[in-house]
């Protein structure tokens, strides 16, 4: 499956939470995506854990007011090294009710793809 077509059909549209212009996805999808972004060669630059509140809304901030990001450019992580240590660090999380949120160069080419194909 291609990445824009993974996102579009799993991913959590996070304008409809936040206003965000990306997607995120769930953990089991997260998972799935480290493998679609290694395959491709896509470098993942960082990844946000993002946690559903209550109500259902996603945000960067858990109930605590905590915040996870992973800036794999400031850790200074090997490219090649960053698809295990994603799917280590997410398998390690191991939270109901989280997604994430990657930075990665398909993100928001995905996201705006689909945005300009519904606003048309």
């Amino acid at each position: 499956m291609e990445i824009f077509d993974f996102y579009k059909t799993s991913g959590i549209d996070m304008s409809e939470h936040n206003g965000g212009q990306f997607y995120a996805l769930k953990r089991s999808d997260a998972l799935e995506m480290v493998d679609l972004l290694n395959d491709a060669g896509v470098t993942i630059h960082s990844i946000d854990v993002v946690h559903r509140s209550i109500s259902g809304i996603y945000d960067y901030r858990n109930e605590t007011g905590e915040r996870i990001c992973w800036d794999f450019d400031s850790e200074n992580i090997p490219d090649g090294e960053r698809y295990g240590v994603s799917k280590m660090r997410i398998e390690a999380l191991g939270l109901e009710n989280v997604a994430f949120l990657f930075s990665d160069e398909k993100s928001y080419k995905a996201w705006k793809k689909n945005h300009q194909r519904m606003s048309a």
